[in-house]
């Protein structure tokens, strides 16, 4: 497939003007595996090791929750989700036992009762999930890059010297 040169570099010529949205991971659990906390549910998984399934979403969760496995040294077994919408009623029905994702897409289940959120990545708390431990209260072993997805606004780098400068505007 062809596509037309772009009239402007987009890594040298846009510059980020405003953060439009941060999504927060959660970590969750259903509700029926009775742990509360992140050290609940590894102490589960050390005690019935080869038992439980774990998913993320891909990309940031899911490399996430790979070193977390990892330098947890959890002996889990990764579930792939070829669309990870259906995980998060799979998690619901305990037919996987952790799942990295965002808060956003498992909050209807969390109100409902079903699932149980034991952490969130972001370093600090976020107003929606005060009462979550975040990634340092939890001792998530990645605290050095930032563990949310966020989105923004970008605008064209240009320094115009006068109005005179300005570019012809394209009004009829």
């Amino acid at each position: 497939m062809r596509t037309k040169k772009l009239p402007y570099d987009a890594e040298r010529d846009l510059l980020p003007i405003t953060n439009v949205t941060t999504i927060v991971i959660a970590l969750s659990a259903p509700a029926s595996l009775n742990v509360k906390t992140l050290g609940e549910f590894i102490a589960l998984a050390r005690a019935k090791p080869d038992t439980l399934n774990v998913a993320a979403a891909a990309g940031n969760s899911d490399l996430i929750l790979s070193a977390f496995i990892k330098t947890q040294g959890l002996p889990v077994a990764r579930v792939p989700y070829r669309d990870i919408q259906q995980a998060p009623s799979d998690l619901a029905e305990a037919r996987i036992h952790l799942l990295m994702s965002s808060y956003a897409t498992m909050l209807p289940l969390v109100q409902a009762g079903t699932l149980r959120v034991l952490a969130v990545t972001s370093r600090k708390r976020v107003g929606i999930t005060a009462d979550i431990p975040n990634r340092r209260r939890s001792r998530l072993p990645v605290s050095r890059t930032r563990q949310s997805d966020w989105h923004v606004r970008a605008a064209r780098n240009v320094r115009w010297r006068s109005a005179k400068a300005l570019p012809p505007t394209s009004a009829p």
